[in-house]
């Protein structure tokens, strides 16, 4: 919490070292984030535990554990992807900040 708290304070204050150690968190965040994904996603088997729950008699249970494999790896995807894109846009803002920002240069 305190380098959230950090990273936050320098986004208001537009100091560029607290927020990228904000990025530092959140880019060590996304990894730790992406290895238990893919461990509940994809590594434990998703049609050993539709088997737990109980479902109708045997009538598609292969159509069923393919469509819900499927949507695990694409639920994976989007997750993942949509974490590494809010962290450019945290990067992408260090960036802007350690160039002094573009609205001097604008105006």
């Amino acid at each position: 919490i305190p380098l959230l708290i950090a990273a936050l304070w320098g986004a208001h204050t537009n100091r560029e070292p607290f927020v990228r150690l904000g990025l530092y968190y959140l880019w060590m965040r996304v990894g730790i984030d992406t290895l238990f994904l893919v461990d509940i996603l994809v590594v434990r088997d998703v049609c050993e535990r539709m088997d737990a729950v109980g479902k109708a008699p045997q009538s598609g249970a292969a159509f069923t554990c393919g469509i819900m494999r499927s949507l695990n790896c694409l639920a994976l995807a989007a997750l993942v992807v949509a974490t590494i894109y809010f962290a450019y846009i945290v990067w992408s803002y260090c960036e802007e900040l350690q160039e002094g920002g573009a609205a001097a240069k604008i105006a």
